[in-house]
């Protein structure tokens, strides 16, 4: 509060930290107490993650406009000699407009399927009764409290397509469509997301920590959001050297006419491609497609207002009064179940418990993941040869194996990383148990040594096939 006025801003910062915590006791299973001791004795530590994180979400969003720049670029080059039409080029250039908003909205899907859906939790906002604060503005708090989340990937989503395609285009009439798409399509896409949290929340409320369907709704998030990542990256490195080979592939395509004027009528993300690729060819475009664009994206605004009305209801409904929130699990009932208890050598205990932890934690799945897909990296950049036929003493077998053993260190470097995010998690479990420090060093070095070991001989499997 300040001058008897909510500062919402505020507010939103203290439930922030309310789903930091709640989080982490999720992901890591922490007490409460600890966390709480840790973040009071730690805030610059848990900011700078905090932050690291966000940029990291990032990157991705600052990398992928390079698909629209040199589409622009390829739709503007000279055609005329090859005998593409217009409609050609048209149909193909939204085409890639249509891939780069598509694999924008799935990585803002999956970067905030798990914190929007505990975010919606009725836990974080319950408190918020207590203090006076109107329904309006405990509504605005909710939103402000996602884009608190979230500030840093959507502020580069909305800014980064319309800046970069300024610097390729040079013109301000662009920059300004490119701004208003980027803006809607951080609408839609946010408004989609908080309503899929809402549902995906019952799951993660109702059921146990533990549950095979809260497990099932993080590994779909966590394998999800890696391959649409590095997909979006292939994406972008096939874009920037084959989009001229993308037209002319395109040039049997029968009547693009037909296609563009049915295409540009669809809402989403139909109407805002050939929008953009109108703009790039504005002299040669037929009135009646104009019609039709405008059409769909008149749709696409319609629509977009409908889902962000339905978004704002969800969030409505996640507060709700505290007797209404007794009452639902008053009615819950108590069912007796036989509890099996499964007796495993420690070494093996300890193991799963690290398997358990990587496939919940996104940070230490994808620091597992991160050195076999650098080694398949390197295999494809270096060009190594094929295997099959080769001897040991082969010049092109000894170098590529060499460029791989050079890469352990980092790959070293990064597991022990992920080590460290291990032996942090369940804490206040591990504490309360006899363990032997030995047990522990042991279980860390065979899940060391088997990622170390595919991410060595695994590149070299997809060489290997029959004469």
């Amino acid at each position: 509060m300040q001058k008897g006025k909510s500062n919402l801003f505020t507010l939103a910062k203290y439930i922030n930290q309310e789903f930091l915590i709640e989080e982490l006791i999720r992901v890591k299973e922490l007490a409460a107490d600890t966390y709480l001791s840790k973040y009071t004795n730690k805030k610059r530590v848990f900011k700078i993650k905090l932050l690291f994180t966000k940029i990291f979400y990032s990157i991705i969003f600052g990398i992928l406009p390079v698909v629209p720049l040199m589409t622009y670029f390829g739709m503007r080059g000279d055609f005329d000699a090859e005998g593409l039409s217009v409609s050609v080029i048209i149909y193909g250039g939204s085409i890639l407009f249509i891939f780069f908003f598509i694999l924008q909205f799935l990585n803002i899907f999956f970067m905030g399927m798990t914190e929007v859906s505990v975010i919606m939790s009725n836990n974080l906002f319950l408190w918020l009764e207590t203090l006076p604060i109107s329904s309006k503005k405990l509504s605005r708090l909710k939103l402000i409290s996602i884009f608190r989340n979230f500030d840093i990937p959507i502020i580069v989503i909305i800014f980064a397509f319309p800046i970069v395609m300024f610097i390729g285009t040079l013109n301000l009439i662009f920059f300004f469509v490119c701004l208003g798409i980027s803006f809607l399509n951080i609408i839609f896409s946010f408004s989609v997301l908080i309503i899929f949290g809402e549902k995906i929340n019952r799951i993660l409320d109702i059921n146990m920590i533990n549950s095979r369907k809260t497990m099932i709704v993080r590994l779909i998030n966590i394998f999800g959001y890696v391959i649409v990542f590095f997909g979006s990256l292939i994406f972008v490195q096939w874009a920037i050297s084959s989009i001229p080979y993308f037209f002319r592939f395109h040039m049997v395509q029968r009547h693009p006419e037909i296609l563009n004027l049915i295409l540009c009528t669809i809402p989403y993300p139909f109407s805002s491609s050939y929008l953009i690729s109108f703009i790039t060819t504005t002299n040669q475009i037929h009135f009646h497609y104009w019609i039709g664009m405008f059409c769909g994206l008149g749709l696409f605004i319609i629509f977009t207002r409908s889902v962000f009305k339905i978004a704002l209801k969800g969030l409505d409904r996640i507060t709700s009064s505290r007797g209404d929130y007794l009452k639902k699990y008053r009615k819950l009932k108590l069912i007796e179940k036989k509890i099996r208890i499964k007796i495993r050598k420690p070494v093996l205990a300890h193991f799963i418990k690290d398997l358990s932890i990587t496939s919940r934690n996104i940070t230490v799945f994808l620091s597992a993941i991160t050195p076999i897909i650098i080694s398949f990296v390197f295999t494809y950049t270096f060009n190594f040869t094929v295997l099959q036929g080769q001897t040991p003493l082969d010049t092109g077998f000894f170098y590529n194996w060499v460029v791989i053993l050079a890469m352990q260190p980092i790959i070293c470097g990064m597991l022990i990383y992920n080590l460290i995010n291990l032996e942090g998690s369940r804490e206040s479990i591990l504490i309360a148990l006899p363990i032997t420090p030995k047990n522990r060093a042991k279980a860390k070095l065979l899940y060391f040594m088997i990622i170390q070991t595919i991410s060595v001989i695994s590149p070299y499997l997809i060489y290997i096939y029959d004469p």
